[in-house]
C-alpha cells in the first residue's frame, strides 16, 4: 500500500517485492506524515528531528552525479561526443552521455538561441539528441521484466493476456501518476496514457497502482510517441 504522506511515499521503489518478503517486513512510518515523525523525534530528544531532508541520491553530496561517476566509477563514464537534433544534424559537443538525463534543460553547456531539452540518449553512438518541449511527449511506453507483487486473484479487477486493464501509472518517484490502459504481452506491458506524458526515460521503473495498492511494475524499455 502507498504511505499516507504522498510526498514521502516509498512504494514506487518497492514494486519488486513479493508476498514472501512482505510477510517479514514492517513499515512503521507508513501511517505517519513527515511532520508527525519530526514531532515524535523531537519529543524523544533525537537530534535529527530538524535535519534537512535528503534529496535525489543522498550519497552524492553536491548533487553532481556525473562527477561522482567519473571519480568512483571511471569505467562507467563516457567520453565527450556529439549533440544532435532529430534530423541528425550535429549541434555541438557534450561532456559524456552519463552527464545527462531525459528531459534535462539546464547545464547542457550549449547555447542554441531557444530552449532545448535532452530527448534521447544513445550510449552506443555516444550521442545526446536535443529537441523542443513537444519532442519529450509520449503517448505511452513499453515496460519489460514485469513483476506483480500479489497473485492476480488478490487484484480486484480481471486480468487477461487479451484484455486491457486501467491503472494509475507512475513513471518516476516524484510523478503524481497518470491513468493508463495496460495491455499484457509476452514478458512486456504496453502502457497507453490517457494524457501524453513528458520525459519517458528508459531504465527507470513504471509502477502500476489500483487505488492505494501497488500492483507491481516493470522497467521502461522505450517510449511510444
Amino acid at each position: 500500500m502507498r504511505g499516507v504522506d504522498p510526498k514521502k511515499d516509498q512504494s514506487y521503489f518497492l514494486w519488486g517485492l513479493n508476498q514472501k518478503e512482505l510477510a517479514r517486513l514492517k513499515f512503521p512510518l507508513g501511517n505517519f506524515r513527515k511532520e508527525k515523525v519530526r514531532k515524535i523525534a523531537k519529543e524523544l530528544g533525537l537530534k535529527t528531528h530538524s535535519k534537512r531532508d535528503s534529496q535525489e541520491l543522498c550519497f552524492v553530496g553536491d548533487g553532481d552525479h556525473a562527477h561522482f561517476l567519473e571519480e568512483h566509477f571511471p569505467e562507467s563514464a563516457f567520453p565527450s561526443g556529439d549533440f544532435m537534433d532529430a534530423s541528425g544534424k550535429k549541434l555541438g559537443r557534450h561532456h559524456g552521455v552519463h552527464a545527462y538525463t531525459i528531459g534535462q534543460r539546464k547545464r547542457l553547456g550549449i547555447s542554441l538561441g531557444s530552449r532545448r531539452y535532452v530527448v534521447r540518449l544513445d550510449a552506443g553512438k555516444n550521442e545526446v539528441t536535443l529537441g523542443d518541449r513537444d519532442a519529450l511527449k509520449a503517448q505511452g511506453l513499453i515496460a519489460k521484466d514485469v513483476h506483480w507483487i500479489s497473485p492476480r486473484s488478490m487484484v480486484h479487477s480481471p486480468w487477461s493476456i487479451v484484455h486491457s486493464h486501467s491503472s494509475l501509472v507512475k513513471i518516476r518517484s516524484t510523478h503524481t501518476g497518470v491513468m493508463a490502459q495496460l495491455e499484457e504481452m509476452e514478458n512486456e506491458i504496453k502502457v497507453s496514457f490517457e494524457k501524453s506524458q513528458d520525459a519517458i526515460t528508459p531504465g527507470q521503473a513504471a509502477v502500476f497502482y489500483q487505488d492505494d495498492v501497488c500492483l507491481g511494475g516493470g522497467w521502461i524499455e522505450r517510449a511510444l510517441v
